[in-house]
């Protein structure tokens, strides 16, 4: 997908921080069209809501991730994200490219 026009962050940059490619591996893990919002990936992967909050950010940015949804949560809006990745390079960088990965899904 590579850089979302007008945004700071390449998926070069979006790849370069653990946070970020645990959450993109986690996304990866559920399956194609499986949506995510921050709050979903903190639970899931035990981290404070605001740094995962700041990475889904990053990521989104950075093309890594798509957002395809949003919903009303009391006082703010939740985004929903799904792993948006198809370059093999970036697959490879997260050790998504083999047989059986959810690259082949």
């Amino acid at each position: 997908m590579g850089r979302v026009p007008g945004r700071k962050h390449s998926l070069a940059s979006a790849l370069n921080n653990g946070v970020r490619v645990e959450i993109l591996k986690h996304l990866a893990a559920q399956g194609p069209g499986r949506k995510m919002c921050a709050r979903d990936l903190s639970e899931d992967l035990d981290q404070k809501l605001n740094v995962i909050a700041y990475h889904v950010v990053v990521l989104h940015e950075g093309g890594a991730i798509k957002l395809v949804d949003t919903e009303p949560a009391s006082a703010t809006v939740r985004r929903f994200y799904v792993f948006d990745i198809d370059e093999p390079w970036a697959l490879a960088v997260l050790g998504l490219d083999g047989p059986g990965t959810p690259a082949d899904l």
